[in-house]
């Protein structure tokens, strides 16, 4: 994955669950603009909702959540981090691939995510929660 600050699509948001729309807005529209189709914008929108709402459920009071997006010609990448607010959370990574970490998604959240992407993770170091997800680019124009 690419790094945050090397994103084209940056946004920072405040540690308030009322900037989640402005999240999915932002990624519905750099979706659209490398042709997802209607159904698969709407799996981004939620992919994103879930990881950022975790993150701001761990982060520190009033930080800020740092989002990057990537929508590239093969692949759409999403990234998000904030402080977090105990420390001690910070662990070990959690993926797709199975490893657990104590910041986590429900098990329910968890099938949902990885059902609807291709690739995501969340991963954790003393400071830090940060939260990701790539997917394919569709080939061709799009559906909807």
């Amino acid at each position: 994955m690419h790094e945050l600050e090397e994103a084209p699509l940056q946004l920072t948001v405040p540690n308030d669950p009322t900037y989640l729309r402005l999240v999915r807005l932002v990624v519905a529209s750099a979706a659209t603009d490398v042709e997802f189709s209607y159904d698969a914008i709407e799996d981004l929108r939620i992919v994103a909702d879930e990881l950022i709402t975790l993150v701001m459920t761990v982060a520190a009071p009033g930080t800020a959540v740092r989002i990057g997006i990537h929508p590239g010609p093969d692949h759409f990448e999403f990234q998000g981090s904030a402080l977090l607010a105990n420390p001690d959370q910070a662990h070990n990574d959690v993926t797709s691939e199975g490893q657990h970490a104590p910041v986590e998604l429900d098990v329910l959240a968890a099938q949902i995510v990885a059902s609807l992407v291709d690739n995501f993770a969340i991963k954790t170091d003393k400071q830090q929660v940060g939260v990701a997800f790539s997917v394919r680019c569709p080939i061709g124009p799009s559906d909807g």
